[in-house]
């Protein structure tokens, strides 16, 4: 009898049961599946060394085996040592208990016997194992049900395996082609893309390693994607290339007229923005001069807060923040002194009392309908004159 650690302690069941749900990489579910592989692997190894002999030769056999997993041992696939068709097949039709050489003996042992019973025992031990007997049988049908479906499910695994296989082996096989091509591209080598493409390498195929794109959709930059034009205007039939996805050659002809076009285009760009400039240029004096004619006329009088705002805007039309050197030009710069030195005079406080003692000179001369030269002296605080 072969023993081995399949079942999950505490949590109960196979391993097999537990990854139909979920996913588990823990140390102890890999030895367990290890397991699995290595009792099926030997169960069925015992029972195709008995098929020329005890199998072949036995009347009739018996089975226990609960379970989807434990009938794919004896039935799934090809090389199945025992196979449903057999008319020879039964199914033990009481309880087992584990697997071991006693349990085993006890089975042969109970099979093998025959009791006789009176027609009193009979009459009430007969009903009930008819019932046994048609439970045995349901269970039967189920397990060879279970079985079924346990075959089906190791064929589609079987199925789904070679599958996986053959594409691993194509994507394998694909990704072993030469691509050349594709890498000069993508590495923005047009001397290489051009060596290689009058090499005889083919632009039209493409390659798994590059997302089953061509080379010219590879390429990166502008410089690559001529070489490939300029080839196909060279060899327009050499290649399919609306395969190769290039839209049109390039000839000498072409790239001188587009080169031309690229420096007619600068030009004109040029000529635009020095046209633009001149025009700015233009204007900032413009508005310089109507600051610096505002400033002188500011200068000219004596209201201080005018004089201010000429400062700070012929300031900002001169691009600086103020005081002659931030004036632009000679002009500018004696204007922005000379107003400067007029608002300083303007804040003087001794010119504002004598501007404030003109003003009530005026004012009274205006009032008295006129002054001898003493009175305006002494209304403007100078001393006064002494006789001869």
């Amino acid at each position: 009898c072969f023993h081995r650690y399949v079942t999950r302690r505490k949590a109960g069941g196979r391993q097999s049961t537990a990854d139909a749900g979920k996913t588990i990489k823990s140390v102890g579910s890999s030895i367990r599946r290890h397991n699995e592989a290595m009792l099926a692997k030997e169960s069925r190894e015992l029972l195709c060394s008995w098929l020329p002999t005890h199998l072949r030769q036995a009347a009739l056999v018996w089975i226990a085996a609960p379970g989807p997993a434990n009938a794919a041992v004896l039935f799934a696939g090809a090389e199945a040592p025992l196979q449903k068709a057999d008319g020879r097949l039964r199914s033990v039709p009481f309880m087992t208990a584990r697997p071991t050489l006693a349990e085993a003996s006890r089975v042969a042992l109970r099979l093998s016997s025959a009791e006789f019973l009176s027609a009193e025992e009979a009459a009430v031990v007969l009903p009930e194992r008819e019932s046994t007997a048609e439970a045995d049988a349901n269970a039967a049908a189920s397990a060879a049900a279970a079985a079924a479906a346990a075959e089906r499910a190791a064929e589609a695994a079987t199925r789904q395996a070679m599958a996986a296989e053959a594409t691993a082996a194509a994507e394998a096989e694909a990704a072993a082609l030469p691509c050349e091509l594709h890498k000069a591209a993508a590495a923005d080598n047009a001397e290489l893309v051009s060596e290689l493409l009058v090499a005889g390498n083919d632009p039209t195929l493409t390659h798994i390693n590059f997302g089953f794109a061509v080379a010219y959709d590879v390429a990166k930059s502008k410089e690559v994607r001529n070489a490939f034009r300029r080839f196909m205007a060279q060899h327009p039939e050499q290649w399919d290339w609306r395969a190769a996805h290039v839209p049109s050659g390039l000839t000498e002809e072409a790239e001188a007229e587009r080169e031309e076009r690229a420096r007619e285009k600068a030009k004109e760009k040029k000529k635009k923005a020095e046209k633009a400039r001149k025009e700015r240029r233009k204007q900032e004096e413009g508005a310089r001069g109507a600051a610096r004619a505002a400033l002188q006329e500011a200068t000219a009088g004596e209201d201080v807060v005018a004089l201010q705002v000429a400062l700070q805007t012929m300031a900002l039309v001169s691009g600086g923040g103020g005081g002659a050197a931030c004036g632009g030009d000679d002009e500018v710069a004696a204007a922005i002194l000379a107003a400067e030195a007029r608002l300083a005079t303007l804040r003087d406080p001794d010119w504002q009392r004598r501007k404030e003692r003109e003003i009530r000179a005026k004012a009274a001369e205006a009032r008295l309908g006129g002054l001898s030269p003493a009175q305006e002296r002494f209304l403007r605080g100078e001393p006064a004159t002494k006789p001869r």
